[in-house]
């Protein structure tokens, strides 16, 4: 797993996945998935006591290898919707 924060919206880039022929997903603004991996992001101020707000999203993904696991492609979107539920809750996205 891997989250970043970005300033702005059009900096989430992600052609590079197209040749993994990903699929969308309805987890966060926008999310895909692909056999090994899926992505997301969403909005995600700084709460008021966090500082000067930088980022405005929150990019998070989700690799896997190795695993041995059956339709991995329908299992990623549930553990990116908790790992989202989970990211928004703990950093308070606003």
């Amino acid at each position: 797993m891997h989250a970043r924060f970005e300033r702005n919206e059009e900096i989430i880039e992600w052609s590079s996945f197209d040749e993994l022929e990903p699929e969308p997903v309805k987890i966060g603004k926008k999310g895909i998935v692909w056999d090994t991996g899926a992505i997301t992001y969403f909005p995600c101020g700084a709460a008021a006591e966090s500082g000067p707000l930088v980022a405005k999203y929150l990019e998070l993904k989700i690799y896997v290898s190795g695993a041995q696991v059956q339709n991995q492609r329908k299992t990623l979107p549930g553990l990116l919707k908790q790992f989202t539920t989970f990211a928004q809750k703990e950093l308070k996205c606003t």
